[in-house]
């Protein structure tokens, strides 16, 4: 189910830019604002795959 003010509109139906951003929640969610993407990006050691994964990220940008 999509997230409110996501990117996942915007992406169904259109190939990803970056390839490495495939199954990434925060390319779900924030698209090319993501703050660790860009364009040409090789290997990303940012990725999140999973809701447990997700909510770590999410723990600790709030702090």
């Amino acid at each position: 189910m999509p997230i409110p003010g996501d990117h996942m509109e915007e992406k169904q139906g259109q190939k990803l830019k970056n390839q490495v951003c495939a199954d990434c929640m925060k390319w779900d969610r924030f698209g090319e604002g993501c703050r660790v993407f860009w364009e040409g990006k090789k290997v990303c050691t940012m990725k999140v795959m999973t809701p447990e994964d997700w909510d770590m990220e999410m723990m600790l940008l709030k702090h």
